[in-house]
């Protein structure tokens, strides 16, 4: 290992330095088409320890940073809802379950081949058959294909592995041979009772909390809450030996349906791309350059190894599951590499006594390598499949990068006014998403079976969420002339033409609001509701007509 440049010791100090790193090196491999994945690895592999040696602290930084992965799976959770997690049984039952089996039969074998003992190669089987889901996430929503049939099915296969995680975590210590760990075991009740904590916390106590302090329009504190059922959750499942992913996970779930999701995503992103990006950074730590100087061949060629077993199951049980060649080619490319779970497994396999500690430093060099050979395989992937595959035409592509549940109009504001312009477009045919910042409002519109959702129209990163600029018009009808005026600047801050028409309680305001970028302003003596509702028809009506 070479010597540090600076002495170790502050935690702060080494995020800081990683932070540099990653503004350095991760605009660098974005431009060139190989992902943010790849730069972040690069950038903690060149400060590590055994790079130039800045910092040393991987353990600290990694089980830090491993809340990124938490927050990354209360976001999935957020935007899956239980109804589509019912639609995926069959792909969480068959492919998922079909690939778990299968990867870890056909890496076991290759382990034995290797004279791997045969219960260090079925755990070396099964942690290594797992694919990063931090890794794969952040591609497709990069290359927005996560409601693409291969997102969909790689996310399938990711949330099977994650739900499989639980059972073996628990198993490993008791096939040590210096005996199991108690803190590690994880008893059937304990299970129960942090599943349930989790559940009816969220259900009786976490939405309450969050419309009693939605209704104080403090933002700060809403935040805060937003955060905090995340960490808790993580914890509790922490403290039963369970997934702090999964507990996140579920806390997302049953959010999911909550007139709270998109405020609360809008709040949790920052948390969750700052946390992942040191995740990424702190494997690329773990890459031994002695290790990989001194048996570099044996250590890529093992990488390459199971990337090619690894593709082609994915591939087969694709065909298999009537996948078209350019899907199934997608999914093998998406799920090659190893998963971060591996770190976690093969740490207590190594605690008890399974694993050695030099075959525990060969395995972490080359799950490090599969993470980081694998956008290099999908970016030749790329390469090839655009050499011999037909051009899917722009009017399609484009269509296909549009989010599902993305509306045609985005209504903010759900007073009189609004709720009379929604009725009428929903009417006509035409898809709404309605937004109110008051939790009330929208709790008494949820019990009269109307669909609107809470969130902050003044913030940006709020509009994004709910789609504002794959929206064809936004209306905005609330009472608050000054709060009008503030989002209106904020969609055209993003430099964005989308129609914009607005409901002005004082005919005085309509010039300022149209300063502010407003196509239409109606004003409320001029019958506002009837003036909105028919500019935005006949502004949406005729492409819609067409499209249909």
């Amino acid at each position: 290992m070479k010597a540090k440049v600076l002495e170790s010791g502050s935690l702060l100090l080494s995020v800081i330095i990683l932070l540099l790193a990653a503004v350095l090196f991760v605009p660098i491999f974005k431009r060139f088409g190989l992902g943010t994945v790849v730069g972040y690895l690069i950038a903690g592999a060149v400060v590590g320890p055994w790079g130039i040696g800045v910092t040393d602290q991987v353990e600290e930084l990694r089980h830090f940073s491993e809340f990124g992965v938490v927050f990354l799976l209360f976001i999935i959770g957020l935007e899956l809802k239980p109804d589509k997690l019912w639609d995926m049984r069959k792909g969480l039952i068959g492919l998922g379950s079909s690939q778990i089996i299968l990867t870890s039969g056909a890496i076991t074998l290759y382990a034995l081949y290797f004279s791997i003992p045969l219960i260090s190669a079925l755990i070396l089987g099964f942690g290594l058959a797992m694919s990063s889901t931090a890794m794969v996430l952040q591609t497709l929503a990069e290359r927005g294909e996560m409601n693409l049939k291969q997102g969909k099915s790689s996310f399938s296969i990711l949330l099977m592995q994650d739900i499989v995680v639980v059972p073996v975590l628990a198993l490993v210590p008791l096939l040590g041979t210096t005996g199991p760990d108690v803190s590690q075991k994880t008893s059937i009740l304990g299970t129960v009772i942090a599943v349930a904590s989790v559940i009816l916390g969220t259900r009786y106590l976490l939405i309450p909390l969050l419309r009693y302090v939605g209704n104080s329009q403090v933002s700060d504190v809403f935040s805060a809450l937003a955060v905090l059922p995340v960490l808790v959750a993580a914890y509790i499942m922490e403290y039963a030996g369970l997934s702090m992913a999964l507990g996140a996970f579920l806390v997302g779930l049953l959010l999911s349906g909550s007139e709270f999701r998109h405020q609360i995503e809008s709040d949790v992103l920052p948390f969750k791309s700052f946390l992942l990006g040191l995740f990424f950074m702190s494997i690329g730590m773990t890459l031994d350059f002695d290790l990989l100087m001194q048996k570099g061949d044996l250590m890529v060629g093992h990488a390459l190894g199971l990337l090619a077993i690894k593709f082609t199951v994915l591939f087969c049980l694709a065909k298999f599951t009537n996948h078209s060649n350019k899907e199934a080619f997608r999914l093998g490319l998406y799920l090659p590499q190893c998963g971060e779970f591996g770190f976690v497994l093969f740490g207590i396999a190594t605690s008890v006594g399974i694993f050695s500690t030099g075959l525990f430093q060969h395995v972490l060099v080359i799950i490090a390598l599969t993470m980081l050979l694998s956008p290099l395989l999908l970016k030749l992937g790329e390469i090839i499949e655009n050499k011999f595959s037909t051009p899917t035409t722009p009017s399609v592509a484009k269509l296909h990068n549009i989010p599902q549940e993305k509306s045609e109009a985005l209504l903010i504001g759900f007073g009189e006014i609004g709720q009379i312009v929604n009725q009428s477009l929903l009417d006509k045919g035409i898809s709404v998403t309605a937004i109110d910042r008051r939790p009330k409002v929208v709790a008494d519109a949820r019990k009269n079976n109307q669909t609107v959702f809470f969130g902050d129209a003044t913030r940006l990163d709020v509009l994004k969420s709910f789609g504002v600029f794959q929206a064809r018009i936004v209306i905005i009808t609330c009472e608050d002339e000054n709060e009008t005026e503030i989002i209106i600047k904020r969609i055209r801050s993003f430099g964005h033409d989308i129609q914009v028409i607005v409901n002005s309680p004082k005919h005085s305001h309509s010039n300022k609001l149209k300063k502010a970028g407003a196509h239409f302003v109606v004003s409320e003596v001029l019958q506002a509701a009837s003036g909105l509702d028919a500019f935005a028809t006949s502004y949406l009506r005729p492409q819609s007509v067409k499209e249909n």
